[in-house]
């Protein structure tokens, strides 16, 4: 595969969608650079749910081991409550789980977008992922995404 200028020929994505013309080109340029600026906005929002969810279990988990300092640890009254145990299916688990699955497409998406090889769409993600970071990433909590796959 090469790198390419055309306007007529490409099919991005979805059979449907195919650039016949310079309009089309344009329109398809603006529609992938707002998709990758709103997927820059997504994954700062999606951080900041998750560090406010994580600083909120944490407080609780502090208050629940205030109110029950006077226990001891070896005492066999004291077992964690269900609240102090990490559930799998609690609200904001499955919350983060369908956003994951959302960013996941995005950003798998805009990486077919880029595959198709013509050089303005590529620029358009790009450009579009540029601007997003530069609008959102100053909110974003200072963190290490290890789940960051592809952009």
């Amino acid at each position: 595969m090469y790198f390419f200028f055309g306007h007529t020929g490409i099919t991005v994505l979805f059979y449907e969608w195919k650039i016949d013309s310079v309009a089309a080109l344009i329109g398809s340029c603006i529609g992938v650079f707002a998709i990758a600026v709103l997927y820059e906005g997504f994954r700062v929002w999606r951080e900041m749910l998750m560090v406010r969810a994580h600083d909120s279990n944490a407080a609780s988990q502090s208050i629940e081991l205030l109110t029950n300092a006077k226990k001891s640890s070896y005492t066999p009254d004291f077992i964690p409550s269900a609240k102090t145990r990490d559930q799998i299916c609690n609200s904001m688990h499955a919350l983060q789980s369908l956003l994951h699955i959302v960013q996941v497409l995005v950003s798998y998406g805009l990486m077919l977008v880029f595959m198709t090889f013509n050089v303005w769409l590529c620029l358009s993600v790009a450009l579009g992922a540029g601007t997003g970071y530069f609008l959102f990433a100053w909110r974003r909590p200072i963190t290490v995404d290890r789940n960051e796959h592809c952009h």
